[in-house]
């Protein structure tokens, strides 16, 4: 059975989305009846690059950060419970060092989603200014003064805020499984898919098959699509699979699906044991 817990919390994901939606009351907000739209263009991108405005960005990073950090603790103590490894995982988790991989992922997580907060107000002003020029070529230069023009901006926001929300929450959660793997001295672990209808089939593909953190694969290549690159579970845009790393051998059924050398191969214990030199 899987150790679901490994799974991205759709609580963080459900509570970081409802943050970013005040962006679009934010925007809204900048949207005065009385003003051109040159005028609203031109206050959006001051807001944009204001004080507080970054300010409430980098709090709003840090906090789903630290959240999703404290979500991720708790399974490693889980699985502590289930592992020989239990000490040395605890020992890593009350050390949470600059110098580690974990402590440093941290901060680049933090980084990385204040980045990605910044470019929706951006990218809502490009749309904003499409949409602007769209009616003006139907005479309608006033259209930012309707009622439903502020309703639109909140669908805009809306859109944005929840592929980010979607996509950062687990990539997050895999990032973290991955550096405190590393912390410990984990390379190995299972795949594993939502496993409902919206599953790519190149993740498909990828469900319940042995993987390395050392050693990601191209899901989409290995069926032969067009590459988006080597990443790990949960690495990519709309992506909700999940890293379970391996912490008891005994757990894992053989003949079992095992990725190396750019192709997902059966493998048995044995033929494992000797590829790998691994004593599972």
């Amino acid at each position: 059975m899987k150790f679901k817990a490994w799974e991205a919390r759709k609580h963080i994901e459900a509570s970081y989305k409802s943050a970013l939606r005040e962006l679009g009351n934010f925007l809204s907000d900048k949207i005065l009846e009385d003003d051109t739209f040159d005028k609203v263009f031109k206050k959006l991108t001051h807001a944009q690059q204001s004080k507080p405005f970054n300010q409430w960005v980098q709090s709003l990073a840090k906090t789903f950060i630290t959240n999703t950090l404290e979500e991720n603790a708790r399974t490693w103590r889980q699985a502590a419970r289930k592992s020989s490894q239990g000490d040395m995982i605890r020992n890593s988790l009350e050390n949470l060092m600059e110098d580690t991989h974990t402590g440093t992922r941290v901060k680049e997580l933090v980084a990385d989603n204040a980045k990605y907060i910044k470019t929706i107000p951006k990218d809502v002003t490009q749309d904003m200014a499409k949409y602007m020029q769209e009616q003006a070529f139907k005479g309608r230069r006033t259209a930012y003064r309707d009622a439903d023009f502020k309703k639109m901006v909140g669908n805009m926001t809306e859109k944005h805020a929840k592929v980010i929300a979607r996509t950062e929450t687990s990539k997050a959660m895999s990032a973290l499984t991955q550096a405190r793997s590393e912390d410990i001295g984990l390379d190995w672990y299972i795949w594993h898919t939502s496993e409902d209808v919206r599953v790519r089939n190149s993740h498909k593909n990828m469900d319940n098959v042995l993987c390395r953190f050392s050693d990601p694969p191209a899901p989409e290549e290995l069926v032969g699509k067009k590459s988006a690159g080597h990443y790990q579970a949960g690495n990519i845009y709309n992506c909700r699979c999940y890293s379970a790393p391996v912490v008891l051998w005994k757990n894992v059924s053989w003949p079992h699906r095992v990725y190396a050398d750019g192709k997902i191969s059966s493998m048995t214990k044995q033929q494992f044991k000797k590829t790998f030199g691994i004593e599972v």
